[in-house]
């Protein structure tokens, strides 16, 4: 029995875009915000969905050696300074070996960094941004509004010219509604349509040695849908636990739904309350319908807001799990 998961399956945030399934698509978009001189960029989505490991893996496959920090609660600002500053120690900071940060320490695409023999202080964010860096806030729903407003517009004061500053989160409000004058830049990343999941699971599996049938990648996508998080949830209880892809997805299912399912559920009706004029049920019971041509103005603002929250596609609702928890947010089970 396999000792963990391999390839697409591979467990954890920090992985190779090599290792990452589907999301070519995606790095084009970005790389063109990016090299559109976005100073801060926030990867919108609901949980599970891949936000950090895209943030992270992209940075490394386009050579912009990132820095990710997962936010706690907890924080204000001077501690994701303090945890940025000891990140960066972390990776560049030696007993045996320093760096001549002289020539100009940069953690970017055109920096110069070099080893020394001797012991040298570790850079710190200042020294590390006089070029470039690629810095991943992950969670950053975490920090209350005004620190993170600090920490934006900090950065911005600071780095506007040399950073490039990731953050990914799930709360759509507490990022727009910041309340600073400097444009932040959204990315919203979507579960795998059918056809991608599809492929994705059938792929996955066989890279850790299992050759499903067409009924059993339907029984795994029509249970969880397309989002990787549960579909990796679904494998891991199949190939390390032997399960039965049933149980497994139902096992999967459940926990999602009493657990980032709810989140889910709390960060829509914070969504919501931001069109207080609009009727739940019927909002979703139209959106489920595939009716929303019939929408009023309040009802389509509230969907592009769940378009920006990664629910919502080009007006549909095809996934099978997001259908399911749709319907269980607007009571119309």
């Amino acid at each position: 029995m396999a000792v963990d998961l391999r390839g697409y399956f591979k467990p954890g945030e920090i992985k190779r875009w090599e290792e990452i399934y589907g999301r070519d698509p995606e790095r084009r978009k970005f790389r063109k915000l990016i090299n559109g001189r976005s100073v801060v960029v926030s990867i919108i989505g609901y949980r599970r969905v891949g936000k950090s490991v895209f943030a992270y893996a992209y940075g490394e496959v386009e050579s912009l050696n990132p820095i990710p920090l997962k936010v706690h609660s907890g924080w204000d600002a001077d501690k994701v300074f303090d945890k940025l500053n000891k990140k960066i120690e972390s990776i560049y900071g030696s007993k045996t070996e320093g760096w001549n940060v002289g020539g100009g320490v940069s953690l970017g695409i055109s920096g110069s960094a070099s080893k020394s023999t001797s012991t040298t202080k570790a850079p710190d964010i200042d020294e590390v941004c006089k070029e470039k860096c690629y810095i991943i806030l992950d969670e950053v729903q975490r920090l209350k509004s005004e620190d993170l407003r600090e920490v934006v517009n900090d950065f911005y004061k600071r780095f506007e010219s040399t950073a490039t500053i990731v953050l990914t989160g799930s709360s759509v409000y507490k990022i727009r509604n910041l309340g600073i004058a400097r444009k932040i830049d959204w990315f919203t990343l979507y579960p795998f349509d059918e056809m991608k999941a599809r492929e994705f699971i059938e792929k996955g599996f066989k890279q850790n040695g299992m050759l499903l049938d067409a009924d059993d990648i339907s029984t795994i996508y029509h249970g969880v849908g397309g989002t990787p998080g549960l579909i990796i949830d679904v494998a891991k209880l199949v190939i390390l636990r032997n399960y039965d892809i049933e149980d497994a997805v139902e096992h999967v299912y459940e926990d999602f739904v009493s657990g980032d399912g709810e989140s889910i559920i709390q960060d829509l009706d914070e969504i919501i309350n931001q069109h207080p004029t609009v009727d739940k049920k019927r909002f979703v019971e139209f959106l489920l319908d595939r009716r929303t041509n019939e929408f009023d103005r309040n009802e389509r603002e509230l969907l592009e807001d769940l378009k920006i929250f990664g629910v919502v596609k080009g007006g549909i609702v095809d996934d099978p799990c997001l259908r399911r928890i749709l319907s269980k947010w607007g009571g119309v089970e």
